[in-house]
């Protein structure tokens, strides 16, 4: 069973049978075609009012076609008569002087009961036109004949305005709505009928000091008004009509079918708007009498549902199965073994209720644990197996199978507590009613993690520039050093051999630098054609990303064979002989060198150093070069990545403004009118004792070098915001920083000579140091999403600061007002008021899930009846059993209504208290 569902209800068609009708003789083939064109109505229809008027035999009919030869098994027929009310004779209703009553029955009464206990006993209340009673009983023929009399007193050239017999015949005929009424008290149409006045009539019926007391009188005593609307447009005009006189605006479209469907008239077979959200039953229309906003739409097509739904849950569990508390040796057999039968859930609201131990409790843990929502109840409870805890998220067995969506937002007795509690709440606020509904956060988040990697990267940029400016440093010392070595024999002849060696050295070295980038680069393009997948996505990224693959595959380095990627590093003959020529040369060359010593009579020692310094000479400044290179490099990178750091701002404030427009946007939500619950509302606050734990943490770790064993980290926390690390911080250059930090130690006559003191300015003792600090802070100071410190209000007094309940009260209306998920709460009345749940909670439901499906496991009347549940799943657990039956059901089904009632204790205990309370008084 699925609930009450929406389906279209046209409660006004006439048959070939009625008095006024144009569909055709009153023959087979007109009732063929009749027939037909109801059967292909579109599946939307569900209930059908057959009206001939005065008379039942269409109806009968049509019974009999469905009963016997199994024609219009799809729709409930429901019984209607129409009458023209005499209390309205003598009263200007204009042109058309005529106004309609409408008795609707219940299909379970049966015909031979209207036609016997209420037709047939109105037969001396009938009055005609000029007042005279009529005292003939109604039959077809004697209507006609009636007709057929007046006509005749007609000049004949009058003739062509008046309709059939048996219409004039009817248009006379008047009946006394009390006696309507009276004939209507009989036991056997208790609680079996409705009254339904035209709105068309009753509106022509002027408003005069005469008339206005009976035109309110007749239309607030109908359960129902009926019209037959042109467009949806003219029905909202009816609807605000009836709204501004004051009057009941109950009102339902109908066909007011007199045509078959292939014509133009606006009164022809299948032109209805009206739906109604119940089981196809005579029972569930009498709820639109309680519900009429929540349970009647006018529209072309089907009321929208929510956009995510759980369909239904089913279980197969073995029947060893059992449920042990996680502290406790004992367990005891799974209530649910038997339940085999599909469990559906309404799109809107679902109720499983049941008394304590039944499993309903069970069922949505089931639920939510399945959809890995992690539950309090198995937190403390594993499900038992073939003596295995069972794993339910992952459910080896298939033993729980669920249709719908897989994001539920579950929420048990203790996630209301915990949400009570501390700052839960407003993270929920933060992280699943903002961030996770608004699209706006995930180009803004993904740009700031794009930023965040850029000031990671610059602090290694940084860390990496302070290196290579300290080897820089080193190296053009070697080099000076060197230099002088060579530089010490003042001889023109040796001055040419170690220029030539130099320059030898300096060739061989460039080689072989460009052959290390030339595999570097090899193997970088590797990378990429293993890391990079081509996406089958039709766009001009994609192709270009192709294109580039194709391309880096297409080297001659590059061999692809069956699936595996070869790289073969070229080689150059030329290169082999450039390398053997210079090294060739490079040997006559120290040669002569040595010669050179040798006629000096230099010894050995100092012929090895001199060489030596030659070679070293070459390859420090190749070192020196590539140094050079990388500080200009990393300078430049570190440059390109400032420029885009510096954006972080301006994407903070579009951060906050898009906070700031959703929480107004919640805050909307969140004003109530309604004196058992105040306003509740969040702001957000940036969270500075969080920043500066974190800005303090990545601080000291990065500067971890620093470190002077046996110091409080606390107290070099500190000195470090003796200046604060905010934008004022930004702004400054390295010497103001550091003379204004000065300034605050002496202000704060701290020593210098402490160890946490020395700390702080051993860092700043560098202004790289300094830059690093103020990415640090970029990085952490703009991130108002990861500090942020939603605050919230009950009333105008913080969260925090509000009793238990209260706070228990706005937990359950913010999660009931804002979100999209289905919600899933278990048991949702444990820490709230029955004032709060009967005066508020259950208008709240009415009107939250049409957006969201909502399911509740309660044993609260308030929540089940006038929450109007769609669908109710009573649980019970029979005597002598251990085992849960589950009986699927409405508030419109009447076969378990006594099973429903046993929320209130019982058919006997709710009458009980209605005598104690004397509510019929």
């Amino acid at each position: 069973m699925k609930g009450s569902e929406w389906s279209k209800w046209d409660l006004h068609i006439h048959t070939p049978m009625s008095i006024y009708q144009k569909y055709g003789a009153n023959d087979t083939p007109t009732w063929d075609k009749y027939i037909l064109e109801l059967e292909n109505l579109s599946s939307e229809f569900k209930v059908l009012g057959i009206n001939d008027y005065l008379f039942l035999e269409g109806y009968k009919k049509l019974k009999s076609e469905q009963d016997q030869s199994g024609k219009l098994k799809n729709l409930t027929l429901l019984p209607v008569v129409e009458f023209r009310i005499e209390k309205f004779a003598g009263i200007d209703f204009g042109q058309l002087k005529r106004i309609n009553l409408h008795v609707i029955f219940s299909n379970e009464v049966s015909i031979e009961t209207i036609q016997s206990q209420f037709l047939n006993t109105l037969e001396q209340s009938y009055f005609l036109e000029s007042g005279s009673q009529w005292t003939r009983a109604i039959t077809p023929e004697s209507v006609e004949e009636l007709g057929k009399q007046i006509k005749a007193s007609i000049p004949a050239t009058e003739l062509s305005k008046y309709g059939s017999d048996l219409t004039e015949g009817f248009n006379n005929l008047n009946v006394k709505e009390d006696k309507i009424f009276e004939s209507l008290k009989k036991d056997c149409f208790q609680g079996k009928y409705l009254i339904a006045i035209g709105k068309t009539e009753w509106g022509d019926l002027k408003w005069t000091d005469a008339s206005i007391a009976t035109k309110k009188s007749i239309i607030n005593q109908a359960n129902i008004v009926f019209t037959a609307s042109e467009a949806i447009i003219d029905f909202e005009k009816a609807k605000a009509q009836l709204k501004t006189q004051g009057v009941n605006d109950n009102l339902l479209d109908c066909s007011d079918a007199h045509y078959f469907s292939n014509s133009v008239d606006k009164d022809r077979i299948g032109n209805c708007l009206t739906w109604i959200k119940s089981e196809p039953t005579f029972e569930g229309l009498k709820q639109i009498l309680y519900e009429q906003a929540h349970r009647v739409k006018i529209a072309n097509s089907k009321p929208r549902e929510p956009l995510r739904k759980i369909d239904s849950i089913k279980f197969d569990f073995p029947q060893n199965t059992f449920i042990k508390r996680i502290n406790s040796n004992e367990k005891q057999l799974l209530c649910l073994n038997n339940l085999k039968q599909e469990i559906f859930f309404s799109s809107y609201f679902t109720c499983l209720v049941g008394g304590r131990g039944t499993g309903k409790s069970t069922i949505i843990n089931l639920l939510g644990e399945r959809i890995n929502e992690k539950t309090d109840f198995f937190r403390e409870n594993n499900l038992i197996i073939d003596d295995k805890k069972y794993d339910i998220e992952n459910d080896s067995k298939n033993l729980i199978q669920i249709k719908g969506t897989n994001e539920i937002e579950f929420v048990s007795q203790g996630k209301i507590e915990k949400l009570a509690e501390g700052n839960e709440l407003t993270n929920l606020i933060f992280n699943e009613r903002i961030k996770e509904t608004e699209s706006g956060f995930y180009p803004l988040d993904n740009e700031f993690e794009a930023i965040i990697t850029l000031i990671d990267e610059s602090v290694k940029l940084l860390f990496s520039l302070e290196n290579n400016r300290s080897i820089l440093k080193e190296k053009q010392k070697e080099s000076a050093t060197t230099k002088n070595v060579i530089d010490s024999v003042n001889d023109e002849r040796y001055k040419i051999i170690t220029a030539r060696i130099s320059e030898i050295r300096k060739e061989i070295n460039a080689i072989e630098s460009s052959s290390t980038r030339y595999e570097k680069l090899i193997n970088s393009l590797k990378n990429i054609l293993i890391e990079t997948s081509i996406k089958k996505t039709d766009n001009e990224f994609e192709n270009r990303i192709e294109s580039i693959i194709d391309l880096i595959q297409g080297l001659e380095e590059f061999k692809l064979i069956d699936t595996e990627l070869t790289v073969k590093i070229k080689e150059f003959d030329s290169i082999k002989i450039k390398i053997d020529e210079l090294t060739k040369e490079f040997i006559i060359e120290n040669d002569k060198l040595r010669g050179f010593f040798q006629e000096k009579g230099t010894s050995e020692e100092i012929i090895k150093d001199s060489q030596k310094a030659n070679e070293n000479l070459s390859r420090i400044n190749v070192e020196i070069e590539a140094t050079t290179l990388k500080i200009d490099r990393i300078t430049e990178n570190f440059k390109e990545n400032n420029t885009r750091i510096t954006k972080i701002s301006e994407l903070k404030t579009n951060y906050l403004d898009l906070i700031n427009s959703n929480l107004l946007l919640v805050n909307s939500k969140l004003q109530i009118d309604n004196e058992n619950v105040l306003n509740i509302n969040f702001s957000y606050e940036f969270n500075k004792e969080e920043y500066q734990n974190s800005l303090f943490s990545e601080f000291y770790d990065t500067f971890s070098k620093f470190h002077i064993s046996g110091t409080s980290s606390q107290n070099v926390k500190d000195v470090l915001f003796l200046i604060d690390p905010n934008d004022e911080l930004l702004k400054l250059d390295y010497k103001t920083f550091v003379g204004k930090l000065d300034t605050e130690i002496e202000l704060h006559q701290i020593r210098r000579a402490n160890n946490y003191v020395k700390i702080v300015l051993d860092i700043f003792d560098s202004q790289i140091n300094f830059v690093i600090y103020k990415l640090l802070i970029n990085k952490h100071f703009n991130n108002v999403s990861k500090y942020a410190l939603i605050k919230g209000f009950y009333g105008n007094k913080e969260l925090q600061n509000c009793s238990f309940g209260q706070r228990c009260t706005a937990v359950i209306v913010t999660l009931l007002m804002t979100g999209v998920k289905p919600l899933v709460i278990d048991e949702p009345e444990a820490h709230l008021d029955n004032r709060l749940i009967a005066d508020y909670l259950v208008h709240l439901i009415k009107t939250k899930k049409i957006d969201r499906q909502i399911i509740f496991a309660t044993h609260n009347s308030n929540f089940v009846i006038n929450g109007d549940s769609e669908l109710i799943h009573i649980l019970e657990i029979p005597n002598l059993s251990i085992y849960t039956n589950l009986t699927s059901t409405t508030i419109e089904n009447t076969a378990n209504r006594d099973k429903l009632l046993k929320l209130e204790g019982g058919r006997e205990a709710f009458k009980a208290r209605e005598k104690k309370y004397d509510i019929h008084r």
